[in-house]
């Protein structure tokens, strides 16, 4: 019989994995702007994204694999990862408006 996973358990297990995916892919900021280049290179509107919209479209990414398939506890793993890498980098990019005096998405 399997062990009941707590909340907590769940993002002990997620931490490992952006630890052990970082030692894989690198840091995680760097990571999402190179793949925010590659995105606007080959999208033709005028929206231009960055690691926080390559982070949380990750994140949809996982929530769609999630509705089909069978159940696959990595997926969850992961889209809690994109998630807080997300939030990380909005974080930042508050912080860094706010240094800056410029008006925030918020706002």
């Amino acid at each position: 019989m399997l062990k009941k996973k707590t909340p907590a358990d769940i993002l002990r297990r997620c931490i490992s994995i952006f630890e052990e995916r970082g030692k894989t892919h690198g840091n995680y900021d760097a990571n999402m702007a190179c793949i925010a280049t590659l995105w606007n290179i080959t999208q033709t509107h005028n929206h231009r994204s960055n690691g926080a919209d390559v982070a949380f479209n990750l994140f949809l990414v996982k929530i769609g694999r999630m509705q089909g398939g069978t159940f696959n506890m990595d997926d969850y793993f992961d889209a809690i990862t994109y998630l807080a890498i997300t939030a990380a980098l909005k974080h930042e990019k508050e912080t860094q408006d706010i240094i800056n005096h410029k008006p925030s998405d918020t706002e």
